[in-house]
């Protein structure tokens, strides 16, 4: 009769443990489905940033900003390969060179359009809303591509506004400079 008494406490204390550990196991599959729930959660926000950037306003500001780079390509060949004094030179002769495309009320609209885009795509990723993976794949390289060609444009903003971190947060986010890239 003893042998059954022990036998039934070490089974109280099997069943006991087993309870203990089946919570335990529960609680760390509900938090793996959690993180994995909105991993895919901000998988499919970014997928929306995707499909806005192809069916919407800011395809066509890219577009004809592209349109814009095409048109003077001739004129910017020809600009690069004169001989200059210097980089300084070279970099002036380019900035002027593209402040005089984008002095045009359209023009400057198409930037706003698509660097405010590539820069909300930036800020959703800060604020862990996107996956960064997913974002950086679709835009890095248009968000690169249009911000180093139209870079003087936003440096003459930032100093014509004194705010020094006009489209920094893009800037940070496609280009991630070594140095500040208005100097």
């Amino acid at each position: 009769m003893n042998v059954l008494i022990a036998n039934k406490n070490i089974a109280d204390a099997f069943k006991s443990w087993l309870g203990v550990i089946t919570i335990f196991i529960a609680g760390a599959y509900s938090i793996l489905e959690y993180i994995d729930h909105k991993s895919s959660v901000r998988v499919e926000r970014s997928l929306g940033y995707v499909e806005h950037y192809r069916d919407s306003n800011t395809a066509e500001a890219k577009l004809a900003l592209n349109q814009l780079l095409a048109n003077n390509q001739e004129d910017l060949i020809e600009f690069l390969k004169k001989s200059h004094s210097s980089t300084k030179a070279l970099n002036e002769e380019y900035k002027q060179f593209i402040l005089s495309l984008t002095n045009t009320p359209n023009v400057q609209k198409n930037l706003e359009i698509t660097f405010s885009f590539f820069e909300e795509a930036a800020i959703c990723v800060e604020r862990e809303l996107c996956d960064r993976e997913v974002i950086q794949s679709f835009f890095i390289n248009d968000a690169k591509s249009l911000f180093n060609s139209f870079y003087p444009y936003v440096c003459q903003l930032r100093k014509q506004w004194e705010n020094n971190t006009v489209y920094l947060k893009l800037e940070n986010f496609y280009i991630n400079p070594d140095k500040d890239i208005c100097q």
